[in-house]
């Protein structure tokens, strides 16, 4: 299912609310599970769209009806394009003012609420590790260096490298990987023959295999610690 959304650069403060697109995520979700809610479920976000995602998750996590907790419970893989997970409304600002020059001030000012809205709901989650365990995180970092070829249309970094990482516990499992490309092209290729996206593919193909081998194990028996992380810290 391919999930797009409205990045707030309109000057409709409703737009800016994360709460609001990952309601309707979840709306979405659960149309399209209806025959088969345990499916497994990978996530692959880009930018503000890894933000909605945590949203979702951390509203799922907390559900207490039944109705929308599965969305949380069945989620075996994150992967992220460049999402801020530190410095979130630094960041946004800096995603945004580069997408429409000028930016209204007040647009920013809305992006600037709901990035400290967002951070403020889902920072007792993140500390205790709920939107990551028993699952697999991938974070892709944009970088305009690649074996000495310099990309010289990336003239601004847009997320820095140390908050496209999540830290998580040691407990759980996040990857991080960088991909030669700027904001936008780093998940948007020429053709599926591209190395790049050949190696993005590849990436996130086989930790979704892992992923679903250590939740597996999680359910059906107790595995030494060693062999958990193992599954968990192969590389590509």
């Amino acid at each position: 299912m391919l999930f797009s959304y409205n990045d707030g650069l309109s000057v409709n403060d409703e737009d800016t609310q994360f709460t609001k697109h990952a309601d309707r995520l979840l709306r979405l979700l659960m149309e399209k599970r209806k025959e088969d809610p345990t499916r497994p479920l990978v996530f692959i976000c880009h930018d503000v769209g890894g933000l909605i995602v945590k949203e979702a998750l951390a509203k799922a996590h907390l559900d207490k009806s039944g109705t929308i907790i599965s969305i949380d419970q069945f989620t075996r893989l994150l992967v992220f394009f460049n999402t801020p997970h530190h410095n979130v409304a630094k960041s946004v600002r800096t995603i945004a003012s580069a997408a429409v020059r000028p930016t209204p001030p007040e647009v920013l000012d809305m992006l600037d609420k709901a990035c400290n809205e967002h951070v403020e709901r889902l920072a007792p989650l993140e500390q205790r590790g709920r939107l990551y365990r028993r699952r697999l995180v991938i974070n892709f970092h944009a970088c305009n260096w690649y074996r000495g070829k310099h990309l010289v249309c990336f003239t601004l970094k847009l997320v820095e490298k140390e908050d496209t990482m999540c830290n998580v516990r040691h407990e759980y499992w996040e990857k991080h990987f960088t991909v030669y490309g700027d904001h936008i092209s780093m998940c948007k290729f020429p053709s599926s023959d591209d190395v790049t996206c050949e190696t993005v593919l590849k990436t996130i193909g086989l930790n979704t295999y892992l992923a679903m081998r250590i939740n597996t194990a999680f359910i059906t028996l107790i595995l030494p610690e060693n062999t958990v992380l193992k599954y968990a810290e192969m590389d590509c």
